[in-house]
């Protein structure tokens, strides 16, 4: 049997599975990397768009839970970025309604808890031009992408669906907690303020772990090493919990 533990990563605006692939490189000793590929993109360029946000959270949830009963090997986190975080959050609050086995640990990276502030900016209704320059004044989107002549309309198009998938998404104040310790990943030179991550820390009884990385709102790209040396130590500190050891390093 496969012992390794499972990572379910979901993807910001506009990136796909193809976006955690470099991982693997360091760390495919200790974790199964399993990217979630939502409709749009990717090898699911031609599926049907989703009609709201709750709709790609439930096909998403349902892509883990078949994972997880097709195998016997049960242990697994889920790390969301961006747009990710919100999804993974959604994913966690029907897992904890079903019977599915509950992730070990969870890792909101690039955003702050869903229920924190409004969705008051409407991006996705501005012109072309309007859309790139607006979502790179907050780092949600790489220029040279963007104004990649062969694959620039195609993202463009997809990253203002999600986009509207977004400003959409009311998250219900429902007091929701999950069981697990947390960890919030967060680039110092992003947008996201102190009281929009520390509110993270009232959606879970577990601990909740701040970690700062060098870099904007594509941190995990611009400082990825830093990344993977954290998620190695999380990911040692949950085997060791497993086999009963305490010992944090």
């Amino acid at each position: 049997m496969n012992k390794k533990i499972k990572m379910f990563c979901l993807p910001y605006a506009g990136g796909s599975a193809k976006s955690y692939l470099s991982w693997n490189n360091y760390l495919k000793e200790m974790v199964d990397i399993i990217p979630v590929q939502l409709a749009g993109r990717g090898e699911r360029l031609m599926s049907k768009p989703y009609n709201n946000f709750q709709e790609m959270a439930d096909e998403s949830y349902e892509f883990i839970k078949q994972v997880l009963e097709s195998e016997e090997n049960k242990r697994y986190i889920i790390f969301g970025h961006s747009m990710g975080s919100w999804i993974t959050y959604e994913i966690c609050k029907r897992i904890y309604n079903s019977s599915v086995e509950k992730p070990e640990h969870i890792i909101f990276s690039a955003n702050g808890a869903p229920y924190y502030g409004t969705n008051d900016v409407k991006v996705s209704n501005l012109s072309d031009e309007e859309f790139v320059e607006e979502v790179l004044r907050f780092g949600g989107a790489k220029r040279e992408i963007l104004e990649d002549k062969r694959y620039g309309e195609i993202f463009l198009h997809i990253l203002r669906t999600d986009f509207e998938l977004i400003e959409e998404y009311v998250c219900d104040k429902d007091n929701f907690k999950m069981e697990c310790d947390i960890s919030i990943f967060n680039g110092i030179k992003d947008n996201i303020t102190n009281e929009e991550l520390y509110a993270w820390k009232s959606c879970t009884y577990g601990s909740c772990n701040f970690y700062n990385f060098e870099g904007g709102h594509f941190f995990i790209e611009e400082d990825e090493k830093e990344v993977m040396k954290v998620l190695k130590k999380i990911l040692i500190n949950l085997n060791n919990k497993s086999m009963g050891v305490n010992y944090e390093g």
